[in-house]
Protein backbone atom coordinates (compact mmCIF):
# COMPACT_ATOMS: atom_id res chain seq x y z
CA UNK A 1 0.00 0.00 0.00
CA UNK A 2 1.53 3.13 -1.23
CA UNK A 3 0.95 6.46 1.28
CA UNK A 4 2.76 9.95 1.88
CA UNK A 5 5.39 10.95 3.70
CA UNK A 6 3.11 12.56 6.00
CA UNK A 7 0.78 9.98 5.94
CA UNK A 8 3.38 7.51 6.91
CA UNK A 9 4.45 9.85 9.79
CA UNK A 10 0.80 9.83 11.55
CA UNK A 11 0.32 6.34 11.11
CA UNK A 12 3.69 5.85 12.90
CA UNK A 13 2.73 8.29 15.54
CA UNK A 14 -0.80 6.72 15.63
CA UNK A 15 1.07 2.89 15.73
CA UNK A 16 3.61 4.01 18.31
CA UNK A 17 1.02 5.00 20.77
CA UNK A 18 -0.94 2.26 20.34
CA UNK A 19 2.52 0.24 21.11
CA UNK A 20 2.28 -1.29 17.79
CA UNK A 21 4.15 -1.62 14.36
CA UNK A 22 2.48 0.55 11.44
CA UNK A 23 1.52 -2.93 9.80
CA UNK A 24 -0.34 -4.49 12.69
CA UNK A 25 -2.04 -1.02 13.25
CA UNK A 26 -3.09 -1.05 9.10
CA UNK A 27 -4.48 -4.43 9.67
CA UNK A 28 -6.17 -3.49 13.10
CA UNK A 29 -8.19 -0.87 11.08
CA UNK A 30 -9.04 -2.91 7.73
CA UNK A 31 -10.16 -5.82 10.17
CA UNK A 32 -12.33 -2.79 12.14
CA UNK A 33 -13.80 -1.48 8.89
CA UNK A 34 -14.85 -4.59 8.01
CA UNK A 35 -16.99 -5.89 10.79
CA UNK A 36 -18.05 -2.08 10.83
CA UNK A 37 -19.35 -2.75 7.07
CA UNK A 38 -20.59 -6.06 8.34
CA UNK A 39 -23.08 -4.58 10.48
CA UNK A 40 -24.37 -1.68 8.41
CA UNK A 41 -25.51 -4.32 5.72
CA UNK A 42 -26.82 -6.62 8.84
CA UNK A 43 -28.94 -3.49 9.89
CA UNK A 44 -30.11 -2.41 6.23
CA UNK A 45 -31.23 -6.24 5.81
CA UNK A 46 -33.13 -5.96 8.79
CA UNK A 47 -34.47 -3.12 7.65
CA UNK A 48 -35.70 -3.96 4.46
CA UNK A 49 -36.78 -6.98 6.21
CA UNK A 50 -38.74 -5.14 8.31
CA UNK A 51 -40.38 -3.10 5.48
CA UNK A 52 -41.04 -5.93 3.65
CA UNK A 53 -43.02 -7.17 6.51
CA UNK A 54 -45.31 -3.36 6.78
CA UNK A 55 -42.92 -2.70 9.91
CA UNK A 56 -41.79 1.13 10.10
CA UNK A 57 -40.94 3.52 12.64
CA UNK A 58 -42.98 6.83 13.05
CA UNK A 59 -40.41 9.88 12.18
CA UNK A 60 -41.20 11.62 16.04
CA UNK A 61 -39.66 8.28 17.16
CA UNK A 62 -36.70 8.54 15.08
CA UNK A 63 -35.94 11.78 16.48
CA UNK A 64 -36.49 10.86 19.77
CA UNK A 65 -33.74 8.27 19.14
CA UNK A 66 -31.37 10.82 17.39
CA UNK A 67 -31.92 12.96 20.57
CA UNK A 68 -31.69 10.31 22.95
CA UNK A 69 -28.39 9.32 20.96
CA UNK A 70 -27.15 12.97 21.02
CA UNK A 71 -27.85 13.17 24.94
CA UNK A 72 -25.63 10.31 25.28
CA UNK A 73 -22.57 11.58 23.55
CA UNK A 74 -22.65 14.13 25.17
CA UNK A 75 -21.92 12.88 28.33
CA UNK A 76 -19.01 10.51 27.04
CA UNK A 77 -16.60 11.57 29.64
CA UNK A 78 -12.65 10.95 29.54
CA UNK A 79 -11.30 8.64 32.45
CA UNK A 80 -8.10 7.74 33.13
CA UNK A 81 -9.15 4.14 33.84
CA UNK A 82 -10.56 3.70 30.40
CA UNK A 83 -7.34 5.45 28.75
CA UNK A 84 -5.26 2.56 31.15
CA UNK A 85 -7.57 -0.35 29.59
CA UNK A 86 -7.04 0.86 26.06
CA UNK A 87 -2.95 1.41 26.39
CA UNK A 88 -2.86 5.06 25.93
CA UNK A 89 -0.46 6.73 27.45
CA UNK A 90 -1.74 9.77 28.29
CA UNK A 91 -5.13 11.47 29.54
CA UNK A 92 -5.72 13.83 27.07
CA UNK A 93 -9.23 13.94 25.03
CA UNK A 94 -9.44 13.17 22.00
CA UNK A 95 -6.15 14.86 20.96
CA UNK A 96 -5.08 11.62 18.99
CA UNK A 97 -6.51 8.82 16.80
CA UNK A 98 -5.99 6.61 19.93
CA UNK A 99 -8.20 9.34 22.21
CA UNK A 100 -11.08 7.89 19.93
CA UNK A 101 -10.68 4.69 21.32
CA UNK A 102 -10.20 5.77 25.52
CA UNK A 103 -13.08 7.01 26.33
CA UNK A 104 -16.19 5.69 28.93
CA UNK A 105 -20.01 6.39 28.46
CA UNK A 106 -21.07 6.93 32.43
CA UNK A 107 -24.90 6.05 31.82
CA UNK A 108 -26.87 9.03 33.99
CA UNK A 109 -27.69 7.06 37.22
Amino acid sequence: MEVTPEQEAQLSQVANHNGTGAEQSVKDAALRLLEDEARFREGVNRGIAAAGRGEFVEHAEVWANVEEDIAILMRLQWTAPAAQDKGCAQNKPLQNACAVKCFSIRAQQ
